[in-house]
């Protein structure tokens, strides 16, 4: 922990904070979801503050006050006279600085940053704090009216930009700036998203203004959208650097190749490919016929082409089994699960008697090189016309 804060904030963080998931509790004694910065990137903070020197610093978004504590207390350490962080929060109430050693490094404006920027406009900031509201219109707004005073060397931190896309999307500009570098890194707390697997973290992006030059301006698509959580299957700025990275390029091609290979295979069949590794259900899907309610499909139920099902799909959701035709593949190919849009399914696995074939590509790289080969098509090639025999033979082929 971090010393010579005053006695106030060390009793509070021995008394809230909790290590093991970067919460603070409540006074009920129940943990926040939310609630302030995390003790370890609050030192972070603080030290890179020491390293940096600066005599400007401007946060918007206060809460009680305890980064400003630690922004305050660097500037206190560091000896730079006139040094000071100016704050802006409309939200006016009691604040962990109250009567320490570090409110004469602190200037409060219990504004909203549209109206404390007027006041801040003569002042060449050496750090610019991004944390109030974590809307893109409002994060936006501030990074497009406050960049231009940031001189030249000069650092932008911003909270929360994992967890929320209005961060991540403000984040994002700065990344695709020549004039600035960037970096995000985890933080300790953590949030289970039902749109991203396994947990995300809040995440904290800094980056480094290398030049002035022309100013950032803000997407209108997103100036509507409000202050909620991850669209996924990533968060925006990791997704967004995959993307612009070339991951999954080379695999993305193998998979055209193999629509390719199924195409010459299956002449006459329609064939639809979906290889977009974020996005969860990509994977094939070849028509029986043009009268069949049904299509064979080989879909992956996860991101990153992770969870490959197989088996046989309805075209209409929820569509009425005309007979016996899910028995009838029960009888010649074992258990197999229903589905909305299932007629019958079960998870790719190596030993499986029609298809056999792995289940998490992303870790195997048996199918990919079996595509290479062109061993697969073959295997999918017969699998879908063993599953349409069956199907033709119940009069829905």
């Amino acid at each position: 922990m971090t010393q010579n804060l005053p006695s106030r904030v060390e009793a509070y963080l021995k008394a809230a904070y909790d290590p093991a998931s970067g919460l603070y509790r409540r006074q009920d004694g129940t943990l926040d979801d939310w609630g302030p910065t995390e003790i370890e990137t609050l030192e972070t903070w603080h030290g890179l503050l020491r390293c940096l020197k600066p005599k400007v610093v401007v946060e918007t978004g206060v809460l009680y006050g305890l980064s400003t504590c630690y922004i305050a207390a660097a500037l206190r350490d560091n000896g730079v006279d006139g040094a000071k962080v100016y704050l802006i929060d409309p939200w006016n109430m009691p604040h962990l600085w109250d009567g320490s050693d570090l409110e004469r490094f602190i200037e409060f404006f219990p504004l909203t940053s549209q109206d404390a920027a007027p006041r801040l406009a003569h002042l060449k900031i050496d750090v610019l704090v991004i944390d109030s509201l974590h809307t893109y219109a409002q994060a936006s707004w501030e990074l497009m009216t406050f960049e231009p005073q940031l001189r030249e060397g000069g650092f932008i931190i911003m909270h929360d930009s994992l967890i929320l896309d209005g961060v991540g999307r403000t984040a994002q500009h700065l990344y695709d700036s020549p004039r600035f570098e960037a970096m995000t890194f985890d933080t300790p707390r953590t949030a289970q998203m039902l749109t991203v697997e396994g947990p995300v973290s809040m995440g904290c992006t800094i980056a480094r203004k290398i030049r002035n030059g022309m100013p950032f301006v803000q997407d209108p698509s997103w100036l509507s959208v409000p202050e909620n959580a991850l669209a996924g299957p990533l968060p925006f700025i990791r997704q967004r650097t995959l993307e612009g990275s070339g991951a999954w390029s080379e695999e993305r091609s193998l998979l055209s190749n193999l629509r390719q290979q199924l195409l010459t295979r299956l002449s006459g069949h329609e064939i639809k490919l979906i290889d977009n590794p974020w996005e969860k259900y990509a994977g094939f899907w070849i028509d029986y016929s043009e009268q069949s309610p049904y299509q064979f499909a080989l879909v992956f139920a996860n991101t990153q082409f992770n969870a490959l099902c197989g088996g046989v799909f309805r075209k209409v959701v929820k569509s009425q089994v005309h007979g016996n035709e899910y028995e009838a593949l029960v009888s010649s190919f074992g258990d197999g699960s229903q589905l909305d849009w299932w007629l019958w399914w079960r998870m790719a696995s190596p030993s499986d008697s029609i298809l056999p074939i792995a289940r998490d590509w992303q870790v195997s790289p048996e199918p990919w090189v079996e595509i290479a080969n062109g061993r697969l098509a073959p295997k999918i090639v017969e699998a879908f016309t063993r599953t349409h025999a069956v199907l033709i033979a119940c009069g829905v082929g």
